[in-house]
């Protein structure tokens, strides 16, 4: 009895708090007939893109009603630290878009846009497999975030007269 009374209250005090799991975003109705260029299939962000535009509406289309021209897409390592020894210890992973959108006659809805997410990780020199792994890892997240973020900037856009 007194252990569902703790879950119930719990809960309750977690639903007062304004606690909610995170919901997907859903693109505009007026948003949903689009494309990208270029496209780029060999493109592990425009891959991770385009599928996260699905799940939040898109149909993609050969004559798209808004077009997402990516104008950049470039991923950089830089050292960050070394060690006594000499090796890297400490490296930053950085993913940079640069996005304009447009309608289906050209014409831009939005400024250039610019997008950046970084990350930071250690490296440990003796346990090689592990940090590739983590870069693997850390790659991706970062990618998804890039694309959630360009979504959210797209929810933004207003539909041309």
């Amino acid at each position: 009895m007194q252990k569902r009374s703790f879950i119930f209250a719990l809960l309750i005090g977690l639903t007062a708090c304004g606690f909610h799991l995170r919901e997907t975003n859903h693109l505009p109705p007026y948003f949903t007939k689009l494309d990208i260029t270029p496209d780029t299939p060999w493109s592990a962000f425009q891959r991770e893109l385009r599928q996260q535009l699905q799940v939040a509406g898109a149909h993609f289309s050969k004559n798209p009603d808004y077009l997402i021209v990516i104008k950049n897409e470039s991923e950089s390592t830089n050292n960050l630290a070394y060690g006594a020894n000499g090796q890297v210890n400490r490296v930053r992973i950085q993913l940079s878009i640069d996005f304009e959108v447009h309608n289906k006659d050209a014409k831009p809805l939005s400024a250039t846009q610019h997008i950046m997410v970084s990350r930071d990780y250690g490296v440990n020199p003796n346990s090689q497999l592990s940090s590739d792994d983590e870069k693997r890892l850390i790659v991706e997240e970062i990618r998804k975030e890039a694309a959630a973020q360009m979504i959210n900037r797209l929810m933004s856009v207003e539909s041309a007269p």
